[in-house]
């Protein structure tokens, strides 16, 4: 059983939020079209606690507490406003499930466990998601809209999938010091796009698809238990393999149309078939290069 306790109010200035507890260990934290700014930690012997910060207010007071023994679902809704959504400390949730609005929005989860999936999901803006310390017993997706955003994992450990797609902007995806138990898939959207895989292991298959634009992809310290597959759209491609990059099956890179680049190749381990397409112009220009070596040699 759960239900709400409010803590001493004090003048506030910026956006409200409404917390509401439901049937089955769930609660809803609900905000406005203002910027919405608030805290989520579990308190010894209390339980939730939902904190606003710089001026929001949580049920019209400065805080307010989610009386429950037990682990709970939690949902999140925010509005069009500048938002900043913060789940902090060593407590745990069922499901959670975090939607922002349109504007550049910020959600970050530190130190936490959630035993059921967790769903994170921003509209356009320049939307900023990070994960650290992070363990979740089931899947893992974080999709970001329209904006250029930024999504880091550190330190995660994600027992079933994770699924990252952001939209059209100059995006950044880093995935460090994390596992997951089956597969990775990630899509950006058209943008000069950047993707960073650095010390992390992944048990399942990895499929990694990015749109048009300049996009730079690195791995780093990674294996790779299942395949491999990236696509690139058109534009000046970069793929660099920077130190120790294993992977069990088989590989895939398609680069598509552009000046691209591939690098690193000596640090990976394919033990499985490997396909690398749209790599012809700086194949072309290595040729080119040794033949006028030849020719120098010669002269």
């Amino acid at each position: 059983m759960t239900h709400l306790e409010p803590l001493e109010p004090r003048r506030l200035f910026s956006g409200n939020i409404s917390v509401t507890t439901g049937p089955g260990l769930t609660a809803k934290i609900i905000g406005d079209n203002g910027g919405d700014s608030f805290t989520v930690t579990l308190e010894k012997g209390v339980g939730y606690r939902v904190s606003g910060v710089g001026g929001t207010k949580v049920n019209g007071v400065a805080a307010v507490d989610i009386k429950s023994a037990s682990a709970l679902g939690l949902t999140v809704v925010t509005g069009s406003g500048k938002d900043h959504v913060s789940f902090n400390g060593a407590f745990g949730t069922q499901n959670l499930s975090i939607y922002t609005g349109g504007s550049d929005d910020q959600v970050s989860i530190q130190g936490s466990t959630h035993f059921g999936n967790l769903v994170i999901s921003t509209s356009g803006g320049n939307d900023n998601v990070s994960l650290g310390q992070v363990t979740v017993t089931q899947n893992v997706v974080i999709w970001t809209s329209i904006g250029n955003d930024r999504v880091k994992l550190d330190n995660a450990n994600i027992a079933m999938s994770l699924g990252i797609s952001t939209g059209t902007g100059d995006d950044q995806v880093e995935l460090t010091n994390s596992h997951i138990t089956k597969s990775f898939g990630t899509c950006t959207g058209s943008g000069n796009d950047e993707l960073k895989l650095t010390n992390t292991g992944i048990s399942g298959n990895v499929g990694i698809s990015m749109s048009d634009g300049d996009d730079h992809l690195s791995f780093s310290e990674v294996h790779i238990k299942r395949s491999l597959g990236v696509c690139t759209g058109n534009g000046n491609d970069s793929i660099n393999f920077d130190h120790s990059v294993l992977v069990d099956a088989g590989a895939g890179i398609n680069a598509g149309n552009g000046d691209n680049n591939l690098g690193g190749t000596d640090k990976l381990v394919v033990r499985g078939n490997s396909l690398f397409l749209g790599f012809e112009k700086q194949k072309k220009d290595h040729e080119d290069d040794h033949e006028d070596d030849h020719r120098g040699e010669s002269d």
